[in-house]
């Protein structure tokens, strides 16, 4: 997996519109140096809700609800009842009550009869707690306390990362 990682991030010319065409690393050397060690132990701890309740309130969101007045967001399916049905709607963030405020954008045709204007639905966010924002759980403290090249090597059980001499 380390010469792959390797390959991938110092070899391999990158599409991504920062890297011009050359690998990632070569692009952005500045990637090599952390700015702070990764230890699993500290994420939950140093984790701002604030700060993620800011970045989802500068967003809006656009769908159409499904026929029973559902929309999914990531994840998380929400109901909006059946006026709703085939809606399509403008979803915000309320950062102070940690809701999404859905809105109607324009009514749409139910067999030629006009759909009357729907008031905005307020439901509380889903998915929005640190383990599930993070992927980390409380049993990471338990984890031994090496330093990881990124997240997912946690997947390997402690008795593996003890033999492997982590």
């Amino acid at each position: 997996m380390d010469a792959d990682w390797h390959e991938l991030n110092h070899e391999c010319p990158s599409r991504a519109k920062g890297c011009h065409g050359q690998p990632p690393l070569v692009a952005h050397p500045e990637l090599l140096t952390t700015k702070r060690p990764y230890r699993p132990e500290w994420e939950l701890e140093l984790f701002d809700h604030q700060r993620v309740d800011a970045y989802l309130a500068e967003f809006t969101w656009t769908r159409t609800c499904t026929s029973a007045g559902q929309i999914r967001m990531r994840k998380a399916r929400y109901s909006l009842g059946a006026a709703w049905a085939h809606q399509e709607v403008s979803a915000t963030y309320d950062p102070e009550q940690r809701q999404f405020v859905f809105t109607q954008i324009r009514s749409h045709t139910r067999k030629g009869q006009e759909q009357p204007h729907l008031d905005p639905v307020r439901r509380d966010a889903k998915n929005l707690s640190v383990e599930a924002i993070t992927g980390l759980s409380r049993e990471m403290q338990e984890l031994p306390t090496c330093q990881l090249m990124f997240p997912f090597a946690i997947c390997h059980s402690q008795k593996n990362l003890i033999t492997q001499g982590a």
